[in-house]
């Protein structure tokens, strides 16, 4: 019931916040892109979905597909909320779990290890008669030994 002044003023301020948000998602876009985030679909949608609801606004035509958009926008806006406070809870529980964690060798395996080293010094003392060649080929075998672990 009220004026058409009264009218024209509250469609022209929704405009001006449906702008608003929509230039915020742009922000939002390009900041995702320049982190190399990729192009992300649903955000894409949500800009032209509010640049219709936008254009509808100035238009003064509001009717119930215009409430629906504005309805699943919020969803969408909801939802990717959500998504991105997990992401970044998944961040700092993987970052932080990784430095408390010690890698210990099992005593088992520090002796077989120990064992096998004896046997490799033991090999290299007691040298065959080789020629070079062959005997450049058996140095670099032990060498990738030694390397490997």
């Amino acid at each position: 019931g009220r004026g058409g002044a009264g009218m024209s003023k509250e469609f022209a301020q929704m405009a001006a916040r449906q702008a608003a948000m929509r230039e915020a998602l742009k922000k939002k876009q390009k900041e995702l892109q320049e982190r190399g985030k990729g192009q992300d679909k649903g955000l894409q949608d949500m800009i032209e979905d509010m640049e219709k609801t936008e254009t509808e606004l100035v238009n003064k035509t509001l009717n119930n597909q215009t409430i629906q958009r504005q309805d699943q926008i919020l969803t969408r806006l909801l939802e990717s909320e959500k998504a991105e406070r997990e992401r970044k809870e998944d961040e700092e529980r993987k970052s932080t779990a990784a430095r408390e964690q010690q890698n210990e060798m099992p005593p088992a395996l520090k002796e077989y290890i120990k064992k096998r080293q004896a046997e490799i010094e033991q090999y290299q003392k007691v040298s065959p008669n080789l020629k070079p060649y062959y005997k450049n080929l058996v140095e670099e075998y032990f060498k990738t030994l030694k390397g490997g672990r």
